[in-house]
């Protein structure tokens, strides 16, 4: 895995973090302004959410300052996106960066509980070592392991979890914001948007004019600090590997953002363009597949992934899911009915906005921009078996949610 970052990078080479001592120098861990100032400055450099939806800083706290009573503050570090390695590099790279936001959007909202929820051991070490080392404000705050899994980040479960639950999903209303951590109006926000958040009050408004992308090609990842609106492919091409492969097809957004033609690459980075686009930004985790690597075979692998990653509560995705791996699995080998290809859609239109996360809405956009943007390699794979997927079935060694597409980081 490599870094790499535009001129005046804000967090991949630009924020001294090695111990306290160098994170104050570089102007960290300074006094805060008022709660209305913290939230002002969210707005004006445009910070989003950079876990999944990307909605509005500036808003979710507004909304957890409307609570009445105790509020908490958890930034959130699960990631469990397999193809992104962002908020894991932040927080062992960037440890005070991390609790820097953390305090920050704690005093935005007037919490007196204040969490890390961590899924990375190493991620949960180098904070736990940067809290013991970090300012009075922090006395209180806590880091809060949990085991990784594709739904253990969404917010919901997040809550559940630190509430004493198992790191589920919910069923919303309530949200997060309404009635979060043990009863509490809670900010769930993400690591990278937390470290943006001290930079947006430190620095100014251009603190959100860049973005995290992890690019996965060839199974080497590497982790980008984008500029917001660049073409996605000036992104993509500095990749090392990017020179080397004639490119096929791009999934954007991780596991949650579809499969999708190469022009995509011409969308600019950023959630808006993106959905203009019926893909989404995500957690900025981009796939690129080389044009020998099978698109349908890429696309089960990820459907079988989404299929083991069900927290197994709502019908709508335990049944969903199992039908789209069985009927893709049929056509992928060659041995699909007439009606697979008809069936496949009608179920993935069924799963959309299904079940208490947006798991169901990952597979039914997978599907939806498989077919497409792929047809013809569907029906090709209908017609005959495919030399690529030939071998595909059902179960994966050792059973558990395993894909080929996990970016790897490697320990600091």
């Amino acid at each position: 895995m490599t870094t790499t970052a535009p001129a005046d990078p804000r967090l991949l080479l630009g924020v001294p973090d090695h111990g306290v001592g160098a994170y104050r120098s570089s102007g960290g861990y300074g006094p805060l302004p008022p709660a209305a100032a913290i939230v002002a400055a969210a707005e004006r450099a445009g910070l989003r959410g950079a876990g999944g939806a990307g909605f509005p800083t500036a808003v979710k706290l507004d909304a957890v300052l409307s609570g009445t009573g105790p509020r908490a503050v958890v930034v959130n570090g699960e990631e469990g996106e397999p193809a992104s390695i962002k908020d894991r590099w932040l927080m062992r790279n960037r440890p005070h960066l991390v609790l820097d936001g953390l305090r920050t959007a704690a005093t935005a909202v007037g919490a007196d509980r204040l969490v890390a929820y961590v899924s990375d051991p190493e991620s949960a070490a180098a904070l736990r070592a940067a809290l013991a080392e970090a300012p009075a404000e922090l006395a209180g705050a806590s880091v809060e392991e949990v085991d990784a899994a594709y739904v253990a980040g969404e917010e919901t479960a997040v809550v559940n979890r630190l509430s004493g639950g198992e790191a589920k999903p919910l069923r919303k209303p309530p949200r997060p914001y309404e009635e979060g951590v043990a009863g509490r109006p809670t900010l769930v926000v993400n690591v990278e948007t937390a470290a943006r958040l001290a930079l947006a009050v430190r620095e100014g408004h251009d603190a959100g004019a860049t973005m995290l992308a992890t690019v996965l090609i060839a199974g080497e990842a590497v982790l980008l600090e984008a500029r917001r609106g660049e073409p996605l492919s000036a992104v993509v091409a500095e990749h090392p590997r990017w020179s080397s492969i004639e490119a096929g097809a791009v999934l954007v957004g991780g596991f949650a953002g579809g499969v999708w033609t190469t022009d995509i690459l011409s969308a600019a980075v950023g959630h808006d363009s993106m959905r203009e686009r019926g893909a989404l930004w995500g957690c900025g985790a981009i796939i690129v597949l080389d044009r020998s690597e099978c698109v349908v075979g890429a696309a089960l692998d990820v459907a079988t992934y989404l299929r083991e990653s069900s927290s197994g509560q709502c019908g709508s995705c335990v049944r969903g899911t199992q039908v789209v791996v069985e009927q893709l699995t049929r056509i992928a080998n060659g041995t699909g009915s007439d009606d697979d290809l008809a069936q496949l859609e009608r179920r993935a239109e069924a799963m959309a906005g299904r079940g208490n996360c947006a798991l169901p809405d990952a597979d039914s956009l997978l599907i939806g921009s498989l077919i497409t943007n792929f047809s013809a390699e569907l029906l090709a794979h209908r017609e005959r078996s495919c030399p690529g997927c030939r071998d595909i079935t059902l179960d994966r060694p050792g059973g558990g949610a395993v894909t080929r597409f996990r970016a790897v980081l490697p320990p600091t």
